[in-house]
């Protein structure tokens, strides 16, 4: 549920005034569309009309996870576009002292692009995470060690096991399949019969029956 909140809306911890919270927005979006700086960010949202009174840890904590979001989901959208000549991706931490463990074991972990790893594993996978991926040709994932290379059997942040390039409901979806192998048998098939069934009836196919408009919702 955490990656659906964060792919499909922004919040801010501890703020709940909706202007305050599209004035932050705002300001994030101006930010990366003219490649501003912390600092420059931290003085537009301190200048504004709306007061943003949060001290400097949570605002360069808001700033950077934000725009390495961003960053990252365009980065995707480019390799996306080359996967055919590099159809391989390469995780890629920072390895300096803020580096957090987790993050240091997977650096340089190579698999290809459609595995099922990234869509726990791609960055951000924290908050003010640094972490990108970078596409290999297969001769460049080979001269890197791919193949030989077990997986880093680690795990991203609390809350952050879910793939930024795919659809959110990614993650609902595995907690459901969980939800089902773990529960009674009827239950388990009531729940798979539901599930067929929203699959069966696309409701994008439905289309209105004139004059049957009883209330505020068209028929």
């Amino acid at each position: 549920m955490q990656g659906i909140a964060r792919t499909q809306a922004f919040s801010v911890a501890g703020i709940t005034s909706l202007a305050q919270i599209r004035h932050t927005l705002n300001t994030l979006t101006e930010a990366l569309r003219s490649g501003q700086s912390f600092d420059d960010w931290k003085r537009a949202v301190r200048a504004g009309k709306i007061a943003l009174d949060l001290p400097n840890g949570r605002l360069d904590n808001i700033f950077r996870t934000n725009i390495q979001t961003a960053y990252n989901r365009g980065i995707w959208e480019r390799q996306k576009q080359d996967v055919t000549a590099r159809p391989l991706l390469m995780y890629d931490a920072i390895n300096d002292s803020r580096t957090r463990p987790t993050h240091r074991a997977m650096d340089n972990y190579i698999a290809p692009a459609d595995d099922p790893v990234w869509q726990v594993w791609y960055p951000p996978n924290g908050y003010r995470c640094r972490c990108r991926v970078i596409g290999l040709s297969k001769s460049e994932a080979m001269a890197r060690g791919w193949g030989s290379q077990p997986r880093p059997q680690v795990l991203p942040d609390e809350g952050w096991d879910y793939d930024i390039r795919q659809a959110p409901l990614i993650g609902v979806k595995r907690a459901v399949a969980q939800a089902i192998s773990e529960a009674p048998p009827k239950i388990a098939r009531a729940a798979n019969d539901a599930i067929v069934a929203g699959q069966t009836y696309d409701i994008t196919e439905w289309r209105a029956i004139p004059g049957t408009q009883k209330g505020s919702n068209p028929g």
